[in-house]
């Protein structure tokens, strides 16, 4: 399973969680390659799901394994979209088994896809606000000093 952020300013993806067969796998951000996966979910909008030949389909798509990672056998990919823009994208994989996710496993993911995409939003709107609240209140201050000063140039 992997959670991978997508930052359309510095065409960045960053990989915040990324598990398999149990354990954790730490990625750096990367550029956002010309052809894969995860381009093509950013580009359609459109969930993947491959549930056989993933050899194949990975030679389709131009896709290649991350660092550290293995050849699933099963593998879904849904776009976390907030407003108008893929905000990044959630993933499972399945080493096992083909044919290993059903359209309900589809629609699960995709809802708590949609889930994600809003919280992801909200917080990002949050540290926004918090980010302008500062600015305000630096400039309110730098203000306040300009005025004491005008006020004891006014007075002398």
């Amino acid at each position: 399973m992997s959670i991978r952020i997508y930052d359309s300013q510095n065409d960045l993806i960053h990989f915040p969680y990324i598990y398999e067969r149990g354990e954790r796998i730490t990625i750096a951000s990367k550029r956002l390659p010309q052809r894969g996966f995860g381009p093509h979910v950013i580009r359609t909008r459109e969930t993947i799901v491959i549930n056989e030949n993933m050899a194949q389909a990975m030679e389709e798509y131009g896709a290649s394994l991350l660092p550290g990672t293995g050849m699933e056998k099963s593998f879904v990919m849904v776009p976390l979209i907030a407003g108008e823009q893929v905000r990044g994208m959630i993933n499972l994989i399945n080493m096992e088994r083909e044919h290993a996710f059903s359209d309900s496993d589809v629609r699960l993911l995709q809802t708590l896809a949609n889930s994600m995409s809003v919280a992801l939003e909200n917080a990002r709107l949050f540290d926004e606000t918090q980010r302008l609240l500062k600015e305000t209140e630096q400039r309110a201050a730098e203000l306040a000093v300009i005025n004491r000063i005008q006020e004891s140039i006014t007075r002398t």
